[in-house]
C-alpha cells in the first residue's frame, strides 16, 4: 500500500486527452439546460464492485465505461511512463457523451492491502496540499504548466473520507479543470475517487461528483475500523517524513517526465 501521489493525478487529467478523440466542448445555453433538466428527474442507480467491497450510486445519465476504454487509459499512462508503476485504475465513470473520457469524470482506484492506521491516515491528510505544491512549483516557474490551486485535505472522522480538492490548467489546451480526491480508507487498505471537470461547470457538476462520493458504502464488515493504538511523537513524525518523502519523489519523477514529454512535443 503506498501513499497517495497527488502529482500523478495531474498528469492523468493531462494524458486523458490524447486517450479521447476530441475534447468535449464548453456547452451551449441549451445544453446547460438539459444537463439540469436530467439532474432534477433522474434517481441514482447502485453499481456493485465485488472486488473492491463496495457499491457506488451513480446517477441515472452516468455511465462505467467499458473495461476495454480503461485498459486504453492504462496503455497510453504506461507507455508514457515506461518503468513507472501506474495507479491500480479499476472503473472509470462519466457522465454519458459521444466520447470516453469526456468531462466530467471520476477515476477509481483501489490500492489493496492491511486496514490502514490512523498514522496512516493522518499521512494521507498532512500530505496532500504540501507534496502537491512541492512537487509542481519548479515545474510552474519553468513555464511547463499553468496555475495549480490547491486546498488543503479535511478528514471527516465520522464518516472516515479525506476530501482534497485543487484545480490546475491542462497543458495543451490550456482549459482549467477543477478536481476531486476522496481517499476511504478501509478493512482492505484505500479506495480513491478522482473526479475531474471543467472549472466553469462546477455549479452543475461539484453536486453530483460529491453526491458520488458520498454515496459510497462498503460491504458489511469492510468499513474502516480503526483500533485505538499509541504511537510516540517520534516515531509518528518519523513515519509521517518518510511517507511524504517517498510521495514527494515520485510526484517530482512524474512531472518532471511530462515536463520533458511536452519539451519534445515543441
Amino acid at each position: 500500500m503506498k501513499m497517495f501521489l497527488p502529482g500523478c493525478m495531474l498528469f492523468c487529467a493531462m494524458v486523458a486527452q490524447t486517450v479521447a478523440p476530441a475534447l468535449n466542448p464548453a456547452p451551449t445555453t441549451n445544453q446547460q439546460s438539459t444537463i439540469n433538466d436530467q439532474r432534477s428527474t433522474t434517481t441514482s442507480t447502485a453499481f456493485a464492485f465485488a472486488p473492491g467491497h463496495f457499491t457506488l450510486m451513480l446517477p441515472s445519465y452516468w455511465t462505467v465505461l467499458p473495461e476495454q476504454a480503461l485498459l486504453k487509459y492504462l496503455d497510453t499512462v504506461r507507455d508514457t511512463l515506461p518503468g513507472r508503476a501506474v495507479p491500480n485504475y479499476v472503473l472509470a465513470l462519466q457522465r454519458k457523451a459521444l466520447f470516453d473520457f469526456a468531462l466530467p469524470y471520476v477515476l477509481v482506484e483501489l490500492d489493496s492491502g492491511p486496514q490502514p492506521t490512523r498514522v496512516q491516515v493522518e499521512g494521507e491528510v498532512l500530505g496532500f496540499q504540501n507534496s502537491l505544491a512541492l512537487a509542481y512549483g519548479a515545474l510552474h516557474r519553468a513555464g511547463k504548466f499553468g496555475e495549480v490551486q490547491v486546498q488543503p485535505a479535511v478528514y471527516d472522522d465520522q464518516q472516515h473520507i479525506i476530501i482534497g480538492r485543487y484545480s490546475l490548467v491542462r497543458g495543451e489546451d490550456k482549459r482549467r479543470l477543477a478536481c476531486v480526491t476522496a481517499i476511504f480508507p478501509y478493512r482492505a487498505g484505500f479506495v480513491r475517487l478522482h473526479g475531474f471537470m471543467a472549472y466553469e461547470d462546477q455549479a452543475t457538476y461539484a453536486p453530483v461528483l460529491d453526491e458520488i462520493i458520498t454515496g459510497l458504502r462498503f460491504d458489511p464488515g469492510y468499513a474502516y475500523q480503526p483500533a485505538p493504538v499509541t504511537v510516540s511523537p517520534l516515531a509518528k513524525h518519523r513515519t509521517l517524513f518518510l511517507g511524504g518523502l517517498v510521495s514527494l519523489m515520485g510526484v517530482y519523477l512524474v512531472l518532471r517526465f511530462v515536463a520533458a514529454r511536452g519539451s519534445r512535443r515543441a
